[in-house]
C-alpha cells in the first residue's frame, strides 16, 4: 500500500510543520498539567502565533541533555526518572494525549525542580477503546496469553484478518513470548518488547494505526532516556503501582460501552415494528425490490464474452473461406462477361468481418 503510506506520511509531516497545530497541542498539554506540581508546560502567545511562527513563554532551565552529562544533586537522577515516568503514564493512560518525542533535547529541569517539556509537534491521541486494547496487550503479555495478543493485533490491524495466517502469526508471537518466560518484570525492556511485537505485525503485513506506532516510538525513546538517567530504573515495574487505577478506568469504560450497546439495541427494538410495516406495504404494492450482487463475476463475464467473440469470429471466417472456395473457382469466373453478384456479396461480407474484428480488438475483448 505504497500510495496510502505516502499520503499518510504527507499528512503527518504537514501536521508537524503547522505551528498552529503545535500551539493547540501545547494548549492541551498545559490544561492537562495545570494542577501538576512536578511538570510545567510553557504558555503560548496566540497574538504572535501563526501557522509559520510559534511564540512561547521563555523559561530558564537546565537541559536534560546537559543534566545527563553533569547531573544536579536536586533532583537526583532516580527522582527525575520517576517524575518522567509518572508524567508519561498520566499522558498515555489517563489523559489519552501524549508527547511523541521525549528525547533529552525536549526536556529540561526548572529552578523549582519541575520538569519542563518542549517541542509538541509530534503528539498522539489515544481514545478509550485503543487505550483498553493496549492495556489488554500488556496484561496478556504478562500472563503469556498468546491467543489474546494475536486476536488484539488482528483487531487493531487495518488489514482483513482473512488475509492473515492466524496460526503462523500465533506461532511467531509464541516464540516472541518465550524470550520473557520466567524473566522478572524489572528485567523486561518494555520499549524493546513492544518494538519486537511491531516487527512481527509488520512481517505479517498488519497495518497498525499510526498512533500505536507513535506510542511504540515514544516508549522506546522514553526508556532510552530513563536508562541514561538510572540504568537500574524500570518502567514496567513502576507501572504496577498504577494497576488498580488503570483497571478501574477500564471497568468504567467497559460499563459505558455496555450501556451504549444496550441503548443501540433499544433503538433497534423500537424501529423493528415500523420497518416491518414498511416492508409489508411495499411487498403488497409490488414495489419491493431485492438487490443481489454477485462477487467476482465481472472478470468471469469478461472472459466468457471474449471466448464467445472469438468463437463467433472463427465461425464467420470459416464460412467466408468455404463460400469463397465454392464460388470463386478460377475456371468458372468471368469477371468481364457477367455481373459479379456472388463476388460482391462475399467481398462485402469480408469487409463486414474485418470491421467486426477491428471493433472487437478496440473493445479489448478479443
Amino acid at each position: 500500500h505504497f500510495n496510502d503510506l505516502a499520503l499518510e506520511l504527507k499528512k503527518i509531516i504537514l501536521s508537524e510543520l503547522d505551528y498552529l497545530n503545535e500551539a493547540r497541542n501545547v494548549q492541551r498539554f498545559r490544561k492537562n498539567f495545570a494542577d501538576s506540581g512536578t511538570v510545567y508546560i510553557p504558555k503560548v502567545y496566540w497574538s504572535h502565533t501563526t501557522c509559520h511562527v510559534l511564540t512561547m513563554e521563555l523559561r530558564e532551565g537546565y537541559s536534560l541533555a546537559r543534566y545527563l552529562e553533569a547531573p544536579l544533586p536536586d533532583p537526583a537522577p532516580r527522582q527525575l526518572a520517576e517524575m518522567l515516568t509518572d508524567c508519561f503514564v498520566k499522558q498515555i493512560f489517563i489523559d489519552g494525549f501524549f508527547h511523541g518525542d521525549p528525547h533529552p533535547g525536549n526536556l529540561a529541569v526548572l529552578p523549582d525542580r519541575r520538569l519542563l517539556i518542549m517541542d509538541f509537534g509530534a503528539a498522539g491521541t489515544i481514545d478509550d477503546e485503543l487505550r483498553g486494547k493496549f492495556l489488554t496487550l500488556l496484561k496478556a503479555f504478562r500472563s503469556f496469553d498468546t491467543a489474546t495478543i494475536t486476536d488484539e493485533l488482528l483487531t487493531l490491524a487495518e488489514a482483513s484478518p482473512l488475509k492473515v495466517n492466524r496460526s503462523e502469526l500465533m506461532r511467531d508471537i509464541g516464540r516472541f513470548q518465550e524470550q520473557f518466560y520466567e524473566v522478572p518484570l524489572k528485567n523486561i525492556n518494555l520499549g524493546e518488547a513492544f518494538q519486537n511485537l511491531m516487527n512481527i505485525a509488520m512481517k505479517h503485513r498488519l497495518r497498525l494505526p499510526y498512533t500505536l506506532l507513535l506510542l511504540g516510538r515514544t516508549l522506546v525513546t522514553l526508556e532510552g532516556t530513563i536508562a541514561r538517567l538510572d540504568p537500574e530504573f524500570n518502567i514496567a515495574a513502576v507501572l504496577q503501582k498504577y494497576g488498580p487505577s488503570l483497571q478501574s478506568r477500564q471497568l468504567r469504560f467497559t460499563a459505558r460501552r455496555v450501556r451504549g450497546t444496550l441503548r443501540s439495541y433499544y433503538r433497534l427494538w423500537e424501529e423493528i415494528p415500523e420497518r416491518t410495516v414498511e416492508l409489508l406495504r411495499e411487498a403488497a404494492a409490488g414495489d419491493l425490490q431485492l438487490k443481489v450482487e454477485l462477487m467476482h463475476t465481472k472478470s468471469a463475464l469478461h472472459t466468457l464474452e471474449t471466448m464467445i467473440n472469438r468463437l463467433a469470429f472463427s465461425i464467420v471466417l470459416a464460412s467466408l473461406i468455404i463460400g469463397l472456395s465454392q464460388n470463386l473457382r478460377l475456371e468458372n469466373v468471368a469477371w468481364l462477361t457477367r455481373f459479379p453478384i456472388a463476388e460482391l456479396v462475399l467481398i462485402g461480407a469480408a469487409l463486414a468481418g474485418v470491421w467486426w474484428l477491428f471493433s472487437i480488438i478496440r473493445s479489448g475483448r478479443f
